[in-house]
């Protein structure tokens, strides 16, 4: 009798124990696909603020250009006011223009300052961007 009773109660604690491990079970199983799923959540959201991130450094490389264009050209938004400071010319320069006797002469030397500049300066924003 005792023994029937021991074996009673042990089959009973056993059949506990099997429900409350098969609870248990269930519960990691939702956990490790929960946690799946929110691996893949930040993964989505690690990749949308990369591409956020190269919207954001694209833009400013656009209004960088957009400004130096604008400089470079004189262009204006529309409501701008443009007000352009040309450089004093030097004795020296305006000399060597009184001197010149040929008239193509000076339309040739401005035209290449024009374009060096020009070139300068694009150069010079070319090394902006790429610090």
């Amino acid at each position: 009798m005792k023994k029937l009773l021991l074996i009673i109660i042990s089959l009973a604690l056993i059949f506990l124990f099997s429900l409350r491990i098969r609870e248990d079970l269930q519960t990691y199983r939702l956990l490790t696909d929960e946690v799946k799923s929110l691996e893949q959540t930040k993964s989505n959201i690690e990749q949308e603020k990369e591409k956020a991130e190269q919207l954001l450094e694209k833009e400013k490389q656009e209004e960088v250009l957009e400004q130096a264009t604008r400089l470079m050209l004189g262009l204006k938004k529309s409501g701008e006011e443009v007000i352009m400071v040309l450089p004093t010319k030097d004795s020296s320069d305006v000399s060597g223009y009184q001197n010149s006797t040929s008239s193509n002469s000076f339309p040739e030397k401005s035209f290449n300052s024009f374009f060096s500049k020009i070139s300068q300066i694009w150069y010079n924003l070319i090394e902006k961007l790429k610090k």
